[in-house]
């Protein structure tokens, strides 16, 4: 899988170890990864991606639009700019 490893199992016993938030892709993006540095002049107007930082410049930004470098949807774009 590339830059994931799979780990197939059967569960004999389990135990609660702790009550902190299980490392999800979410609680990556949320509280680990670092934001991406906002490259462009705030004069311009468009959209940032709050993943890997590809500005987007222009109107509007469609709902179906994908980023061209991490794929991800126009839900994780921030606007920026008047």
């Amino acid at each position: 899988y590339g830059t994931h490893s799979l780990f197939v199992a059967d569960v004999s016993e389990a135990a609660h170890l702790s009550n902190a938030p299980s490392l999800t892709y979410q609680y990556y993006f949320d509280n680990i990864k670092p934001k991406p540095p906002v490259t462009r002049e705030k004069k311009k107007k468009g959209y940032i991606c709050k993943i890997c930082g590809y500005f987007h410049e222009g109107g509007e930004l469609p709902e179906d639009f994908i980023c061209p470098i991490c794929k991800h949807g126009a839900d994780e774009f921030e606007q920026i700019g008047d």
